[in-house]
């Protein structure tokens, strides 16, 4: 009788460790994603330099257009990421991301006037054979 009680107690131990860890995980894929949102503001905000790449209407040089393309690759890896967390569970639900990522992608990647609305797809389409199917779809 005692040893079954002991079970049951180590059994009930474990379950509240595994809810513990699970809320831990959870919370450090919030935190990640918080910083991935940071990350590109505060480049900008304080860099002064890539803040004034990042206002150019276009981008007329290669160096340019090489620059905003590391840029705009970093943050398709990023939205990757997130998007596999968010199928783990991690993150909140499909359709309220998508709306955030779609908005924050427009603010960050192309201008007002949609000047590198080209360049944008040029890089897109250049890049997503190197991501994941699922994410592509997505």
């Amino acid at each position: 009788m005692t040893v079954n009680l002991g079970v049951i107690a180590g059994i009930l131990l474990l379950a509240i460790e595994l809810n513990q860890n699970n809320k831990v995980l959870s919370s450090e894929a919030e935190y990640n994603y918080m910083q991935a949102i940071i990350a590109p503001r505060e480049k900008i905000a304080y860099d002064l330099e890539f803040a004034e790449f990042r206002l150019k209407e276009d981008y007329p040089t290669e160096v340019d257009k090489y620059r905003f393309r590391a840029v705009l690759q970093m943050k398709i890896l990023t939205l990757e990421y997130e998007y596999k967390q968010m199928i783990d569970g991690s993150l909140g639900d499909h359709d309220s991301l998508r709306e955030k990522w779609r908005n924050d992608f427009r603010d960050m990647y192309t201008n007002q006037d949609l000047s590198n609305y080209a360049l944008v797809c040029e890089i897109w389409s250049s890049f997503r054979s190197s991501l994941s199917t699922d994410f592509v779809k997505f």
